[in-house]
């Protein structure tokens, strides 16, 4: 492995090693491993280090694209996780200024997953919702990028 994460560090070094001394993700991170559902804390840690996000960008990926909700912020994890985002559109994303949702909750909806749960692993392997959520992220995204100034729409807005 060519992350931070090494098999001989405990919990706490690697999550040290993936919040890089910034206090607040730090914490984002102890809360997401009291938060996760039985060990999945630990492919959440090993997702983070494999797409390279670390310290600052673990910051902006739970306030700015999880609306500071540990929840979503498992959910958005997971999303990377199966591949849905590719790296380089996540980087771009968390190299802006305010970066924009990567999973359209409004979008989720409408495959009648309740949010007051995880996404159910058959949900992130549809290949259906893989698409919806991709082009609703990558729009977004493109807005935000663009030079005309466009305000990047919020997620859910249909046009």
């Amino acid at each position: 492995m060519n992350g931070r994460i090494k098999n001989d560090m405990n919990t706490l070094d690697a999550i040290n090693a993936l919040a890089e001394g910034v206090p607040i993700s730090l914490n984002i991170l102890a809360e997401l491993v009291q938060n996760s559902n039985d060990d999945r804390w630990l492919l959440d840690l090993v997702t983070l280090d494999s797409f390279s996000i670390y310290g600052k960008d673990i910051f902006k990926l739970y306030k700015d694209c999880c609306e500071s909700d540990i929840i979503n912020l498992i959910d958005t994890i997971a999303h990377i996780r199966v591949g849905m985002f590719p790296s380089q559109k996540i980087k771009q994303n968390l190299n802006l200024e305010t970066p924009v949702p990567l999973v359209d909750k409004v979008v989720s909806k409408k495959f009648s997953w309740n949010q007051e749960k995880t996404v159910p692993s058959t949900l992130l392997c549809s290949k259906e919702y893989q698409d919806v959520i991709l082009m609703s992220f990558n729009k977004r995204l493109n807005e935000a990028l663009s030079p005309s100034g466009k305000k990047p729409s919020q997620p859910g807005s249909e046009e």
